[in-house]
């Protein structure tokens, strides 16, 4: 029995509990309410532009429809809708002929004109009885099934702004109006990558966190799905219980090794794919992406969550966990995303070595270093003197000598401008700075980045709710924690430049 079903099942018994308890002469009804909720999505289908939308009423009474907005995708029902009953449910695709073509016999109720965005977007139900709302993310700790091979985004209750209550569908391309199988979660990651290299030295670990042995022969190891260049775990391949495998370049005697695969030290993307019965795939997918990785160092998943947020470069450590990120030459020590009225947002920059660090390249300024997310490329004058700071302010809020005059910031500290806007709905902005020659076909040289460090933010819990708009900010607990992990942060009040 279903949850909708049980309530009204219950209703009875509840308008004659009070007489049968002794309690009053009086019976009340409850106010019985709608409750409408995304149930079911698919945002990225992996073989055409589908994507589709599942609405379903967990409600006790009929939820009204009309006047309902969907802002993310541009639909809204009209004022003719009827209203959806409880447990009833509506389907809300972009293609109708496309969907025909994935889901035959399976009814539609509206076409809407705007798409979902593959990386994450706010979805909403506006004018609900009760709010319904959520963020959702193409990378973890969302299921990565979703993104990466074109599962549902499943809807299993409490808090939909977690991704702990969303599941991927077993089913590749989702099971809209059915209650869908979801993928079984193993607790097999990808969980440190080593790239190859002409000494032979690279190596892919893979880590469980389950309590019983996990047989993971036949599991996929590919860039993408249906890549030309994959490896298929051997038979007989088995995690141990909180175990790891590594898989070598260059196998020795008892060693696993790979055949085509070799992840490349300028960055890339490596899913681990469980495959179904039938010869396909499931929603199971483990991804890992990584950015430049400087010579003698590894891509890892840091500390106890492990999540693909928490992954940084890393000393290598095959075969064993990785506690703590390497601290590169300068990280970002704090960030102002949402001011109060009057006031400016900024980020710190904090240089974590005793040497100068210059910032700006003037011989050649495509090798100058950079603040992705705010637009910020450094000139030749930026740098930063020994263990100091520097302090960038949007320039659309203040100007560098206002703000360096409202804070007291002493002029041994730099205050310079950027031109962007953080996101006040949560982003990852990026410290790049161009370190690794890369030869074209032509003889040309260009330069890829080595991100020195990231910082990520959400305006809701685990990140620190403070910062977002009532006067706090971000602060950095330690450098060591990768700066796109909710662990690395907490609220203070601002003190840039100090």
């Amino acid at each position: 029995m279903n949850r909708s079903s049980l309530l009204r099942w219950l209703a009875p018994l509840a308008l004659g509990l009070p007489w049968m308890v002794g309690c009053t002469s009086e019976t009340t009804s409850p106010q019985s309410t709608s409750r409408l909720v995304v149930s079911q999505f698919l945002f990225r289908n992996g073989i055409d532009s589908l994507e589709w939308l599942e609405l379903r009423n967990d409600g006790a009474s009929p939820a009204k429809m009309a006047g309902i907005k969907i802002k993310a995708v541009g639909y809204e029902f009209g004022a003719s809708a009827a209203d959806l009953p409880p447990d009833g449910k509506i389907i809300l695709t972009n293609s109708e002929a496309l969907f025909a073509k994935h889901h035959p016999g399976v009814k539609i109720n509206g076409v809407y004109t705007g798409r979902l965005a593959d990386e994450g977007e706010k979805i909403g139900l506006d004018g609900a009885e009760q709010k319904f709302e959520f963020t959702y993310s193409d990378r973890e700790p969302w299921p990565a099934g979703a993104s990466a091979v074109g599962a549902s985004l499943v809807y299993t209750g409490g808090d939909p702004g977690s991704p702990g209550s969303w599941s991927a569908s077993r089913k590749i391309g989702g099971e809209p109006r059915q209650e869908p199988d979801l993928a079984v979660d193993k607790g097999i990651r990808i969980s440190e990558v080593g790239p190859a290299d002409a000494t032979g030295s690279g190596f892919v670990e893979i880590a469980s966190s389950s309590s019983q042995a996990v047989d993971v022969s036949g599991w996929i190891l590919a860039p993408s799905p249906g890549a030309s260049r994959s490896d298929t775990l051997a038979p007989g391949t088995i995690l141990p219980a909180r175990g790891r495998i590594v898989l070598r370049q260059s196998p020795g005697e008892g060693q696993t090794g790979w055949g085509d695969l070799l992840p490349l030290a300028t960055g890339g993307e490596l899913l681990l794919l469980e495959p179904a019965p039938d010869g396909g795939l499931t929603g199971s997918v483990s991804a890992f992406a990584w950015n430049v990785v400087p010579q003698g160092s590894s891509a890892a998943r840091i500390g106890p969550t492990g999540t693909e947020s928490d992954i940084a470069t890393a000393v290598p450590t095959p075969g064993a966990p990785t506690s703590n990120r390497t601290p590169g030459t300068v990280s970002i020590a704090e960030i102002c995303y949402a001011p109060p009225p009057g006031d400016a947002e900024f980020v710190e920059l904090r240089n974590e070595t005793d040497s100068v660090v210059h910032l700006g390249f003037a011989q050649d300024p495509s090798r100058s270093w950079s603040l992705a997310g705010t637009g910020k490329i450094f000139a030749a004058s930026d740098s930063l003197r020994p263990g100091g700071t520097l302090v960038l302010v949007s320039e659309s809020d203040m100007t560098p000598a206002a703000f360096r005059a409202k804070w007291g910031i002493p002029d041994s500290v730099p205050v310079v401008a950027y031109s962007g806007r953080l996101d006040n709905a949560g982003e990852t902005i990026r410290l790049r700075r161009p370190a690794t020659p890369v030869a074209g076909n032509n003889g040309s040289t260009s330069w890829a980045d080595i991100v020195v460090d990231a910082a990520a933010w959400l305006p809701s819990s685990p990140w620190p709710v403070a910062a977002d708009g009532a006067g706090a900010c971000l602060r950095r607990i330690a450098s060591d924690i990768p700066g796109t992990s909710s662990n690395a942060w907490t609220s203070a009040q601002p003190t840039p430049g100090k």
